[in-house]
C-alpha cells in the first residue's frame, strides 16, 4: 500500500540482514520484500533496489520538512528538486539542489504536499514535498537510481551526477568507492 507518512512507511529490519561498509550499504527491507543499497562517490550516489513480483513497487523521494520542492520529468526518467531542511549556521536562501535519474520508466508518477498524494500532480513545493514513482516489477527486478546534490545551482547537481556516475553501473561505483577508502 502507498503511504507518505514516514512513521507509517517505515519497515522493519534487522541488523542481521544489514551490510554497511563506507563504500557500501545494504539493508533488506522485510515489511516491503526489498533490498535496498547505496554506493556512495564524491557528490553523489547510487542505489540499487531490488524488488518482489508486483504491479505497485514504490519508490518515494522525499524532500523533507523546512521547505521542499520536486519535479517529476517522466519523459527524461528524472526526478529534480531542493530541500531546505538543516541543522542551523546557514544563511537565510540555503537550498540543498537535487537531481535524480532512474534506470527505466516509470509506470505511474504522483507528488505529495504534507500527508496529501497529488495524484494528478508532477510538480509539488511547500513546507514537506515529495515524488512518488511506481513501477511494476518481477521478482529479482533491479532499480537503479543516480542521485547528486549541491548546495550551489540545480545545474551543478546535474553536473555533479553527470561527472561522478555518467557511464558508470553499480558494481563500478562500488569498487571505486571501496579503492578510495
Amino acid at each position: 500500500k502507498l503511504e507518505v507518512d514516514q512513521e507509517k512507511r517505515a519497515s522493519w529490519f534487522s541488523h542481521k540482514a544489514e551490510l554497511v561498509k563506507p563504500y557500501h550499504y545494504s539493508v533488506y527491507l522485510a515489511d516491503y520484500d526489498v533490498t535496498a543499497e547505496l554506493v556512495p562517490t564524491e557528490r553523489s550516489a547510487m542505489f540499487r533496489f531490488t524488488f518482489p513480483e508486483t504491479d505497485s513497487s514504490w519508490i518515494l523521494l522525499d524532500g523533507f520538512f523546512k521547505g521542499s520542492m520536486v519535479r517529476i520529468i517522466p519523459s527524461e526518467r528524472k526526478v529534480i528538486g531542493y530541500c531546505r531542511n538543516n541543522s542551523g549556521g546557514v544563511l537565510d536562501n540555503f537550498h540543498n539542489y537535487f537531481v535524480a535519474q532512474f534506470d527505466r520508466d516509470f509506470t505511474s508518477a504522483h507528488t505529495w504536499l504534507g500527508d496529501t498524494i497529488q495524484a494528478d500532480s508532477l510538480i509539488a513545493e511547500g513546507e514537506h514535498a515529495g515524488a512518488i514513482l511506481g513501477f511494476k516489477t518481477k521478482r529479482g527486478d533491479t532499480i537503479h537510481v543516480r542521485v547528486a546534490s549541491s548546495f550551489i545551482s540545480p545545474e551543478q547537481a546535474e553536473l555533479n551526477l553527470k561527472r561522478e556516475t555518467e557511464g558508470k553501473d553499480f558494481e563500478t561505483l562500488k569498487k571505486e568507492a571501496k579503492e578510495a577508502w
